[in-house]
């Protein structure tokens, strides 16, 4: 029986190991996250919408999600690429996946939170009048960008809290 650290196979071959790792991990992490963020983003518009106006809303709100998650997930990327690259760097993220896990928390609750409290406005538009929130943008854009970063580089904790 062969140990895991001696396992070798042409399409994966030992010198390649830590390379292909990280850009499996990274290529997972951005289609995963990028589904997260979407179905977040769906769920906080569908969430904090005061009116609905039919097939209209039912197309335009996913594709908004869309634009989001996929917009979301590349930043996070990118702002993330220290995470990736800088080796030290890289593995305290690594053995620390509990900020990952609050980081995601906290940043969702934050959203919903804005959201909920959002002051509710009459808008007026060329089909009518209307009734709307309207968040703090910077509040909403600062928890969205801590769960985006949090989603996108998650590393499920290794340990619990030791208790002493």
């Amino acid at each position: 029986m062969t140990s895991e650290a001696n396992w070798e196979s042409p399409l994966f071959p030992k010198r390649y190991r830590g390379r292909v790792g990280v850009f499996a991990l990274t290529v997972i992490h951005f289609f995963a996250g990028g589904a997260v963020l979407f179905v977040a983003a769906l769920a906080l518009i569908f969430g904090s919408a005061m009116s609905y106006d039919g097939i209209l809303s039912l197309i335009g709100w996913p594709i908004l999600a869309l634009i989001v998650a996929v917009v979301s997930i590349i930043a996070a990327m990118v702002l993330g690429l220290p995470i990736r690259l800088i080796p030290s760097l890289r593995s305290w993220w690594r053995s620390h996946g509990t900020v990952t896990l609050i980081g995601a928390v906290l940043g969702f609750m934050t959203c919903v939170v804005v959201l909920a409290t959002a002051p509710i406005v009459l808008v007026h538009d060329e089909s009518g009048d209307y009734l709307a929130r309207n968040p703090d943008e910077w509040a909403l854009l600062a928890a969205w960008s801590i769960f985006s970063i949090s989603v996108a580089h998650f590393v499920w904790p290794t340990r619990g809290a030791r208790i002493a």
